[in-house]
């Protein structure tokens, strides 16, 4: 094996603990592993053709990180998995494709709210001296179970919605 094969090997594995790790930030609400993870002009989208899906864009780090502070902040129990990576390295410059599955549950007063999540994620990343950090994170859900997320989430549009109205 060359030294770039095996450069480009150990590229790979570090693009798919990405995944991992960003999985694991949203869980454990560990939103300072979660910024470690993408650079500060970072571009997140969610969308898809599941049932129920609220199709979002996020432009920069402190935008996204303060939307999943807020929806995430309601939830109570998440399980998020990536798996099924397909990653090319080229460079300091990686492309992936990650399926994902996740469980998103809020107790609303006696009930609980369940939806599931399944798609994937679309993903371009940058070696940084701090590891790599994606630039452009891309979900798209294609089966989506349970609550639809504008009942997970609510609680977070009707507050968005008052703020909307006291700014007008």
């Amino acid at each position: 094996m060359t030294q770039q094969q095996l450069d480009d090997l150990v590229g790979r594995l570090d693009v798919i603990d990405a995944f991992y790790r960003y999985a694991r930030a949203v869980d454990e609400r560990d939103w300072d592993a979660m910024a470690d993870l993408f650079t500060e002009d970072v571009i997140v989208r969610f969308d898809g053709p599941a049932r129920g899906i609220l199709p979002v864009r996020l432009d920069g780090r402190e935008e996204f990180l303060t939307e999943f502070r807020t929806f995430f902040g309601i939830c109570g129990s998440t399980y998020h998995v990536s798996m099924n990576h397909e990653v090319r390295v080229d460079g300091d410059v990686a492309t992936a494709r990650a399926a994902y599955r996740d469980l998103d549950e809020r107790v609303d007063g006696e009930h609980v709210l369940c939806v599931e999540n399944l798609g994937f994620f679309d993903a371009r990343l940058v070696r940084t001296p701090h590891g790599w950090q994606f630039t452009e994170l891309h979900g798209t859900t294609v089966i989506s179970r349970g609550a639809t997320e504008e009942e997970i989430f609510a609680p977070v549009v009707a507050l968005e919605t008052t703020r909307s109205r006291r700014r007008g």
